[in-house]
């Protein structure tokens, strides 16, 4: 192989980790703040790890994708059946986050910015993020697993 498909490789390993790592590092840290007795500072936090992922996993879900693809065109290796799992994953991923998460995450602030300590519905929405973040931790564990094992279904 070329050069240019080991850093494609490299990348492309490089990116996945850093996108499933600082998923699962702003999710413990959030259910870890979400024992705040203050709203208006759990808004704040809740604020800085929509931030982190518009600017750190969004693009290391981007990169990971064309890292992927470049190393999958350069190696003519094909859609084998677990490449298939990997972009489904990604895909799966970015739509729930770009979408439902992101949704969620702003309907617990807006209520965080107007709500008095210990409101119950903020904690549904906490509950809500919590689950719908180890959702996405899941389903990027799981094409992980596909990329190491190659399944052939």
């Amino acid at each position: 192989m070329n050069t240019i498909y080991f850093v494609l490789k490299f990348l492309h390993v490089v990116a996945a980790s850093i996108w499933i790592g600082g998923l699962i590092a702003t999710s413990a840290l959030d259910m870890r703040l979400a024992r705040a007795i203050d709203p208006r500072i759990l808004a704040v936090t809740t604020r800085q790890s929509g931030r982190v992922g518009m600017m750190l996993l969004l693009p290391a879900a981007v990169t990971t994708l064309l890292a992927g693809a470049g190393s999958m065109a350069i190696s003519g290796i094909g859609f084998a059946a677990w490449i298939v799992w990997g972009l489904v994953a990604i895909v799966l991923s970015v739509a729930l986050g770009a979408s439902v998460v992101r949704r969620s995450v702003a309907a617990l602030i807006e209520r965080l910015e107007t709500a008095p300590a210990r409101d119950a519905g903020v904690a549904s929405l906490q509950r809500r993020v919590a689950i719908l973040n180890a959702a996405l931790v899941a389903i990027l564990l799981s094409a992980v697993w596909a990329m190491v094992f190659k399944p052939t279904l």
